[in-house]
């Protein structure tokens, strides 16, 4: 994985994209928006309130077993879709807030009203 460093309040730039927290996986995930990555995502540019298009679909191999998180973010908000398979987190939630670091700064998922 690339270097990453604080992009706003929410995401971390790296080469060819960006990265969040994702409280399911517990895990960082890259959402690629340029080179060089052959597929990309849009990004609204928006630091505090960040959409990416297309939904995400990370496949996580874990004993042997493929699972998958699959969600999309708009507006600040990720929506963990109900084929995720990875973990058990569905439906909105707020994106994590993360520290210089790149750590979520809450230790809990809050639901998106």
């Amino acid at each position: 994985m690339s270097a990453m460093h604080p992009a706003g309040p929410y995401l971390l730039k790296c080469t060819g994209g960006y990265a969040h927290h994702c409280a399911g996986c517990n895990a960082k995930h890259i959402l690629p928006t340029g080179e060089p990555y052959h597929i990309n995502w849009s990004f609204n540019g928006d630091l505090e309130k960040p959409s990416f298009s297309p939904s995400f679909k990370h496949t996580i191999g874990k004993a042997g077993s493929n699972e998958v998180c699959h969600y999309t973010i708009t507006d600040g908000v990720i929506h963990y879709y109900s084929d995720t398979t990875a973990h058990l987190m569905r439906g909105n939630f707020l994106l994590e807030k993360l520290d210089l670091q790149g750590n979520p700064i809450e230790t809990y998922a809050k639901r998106a009203s």
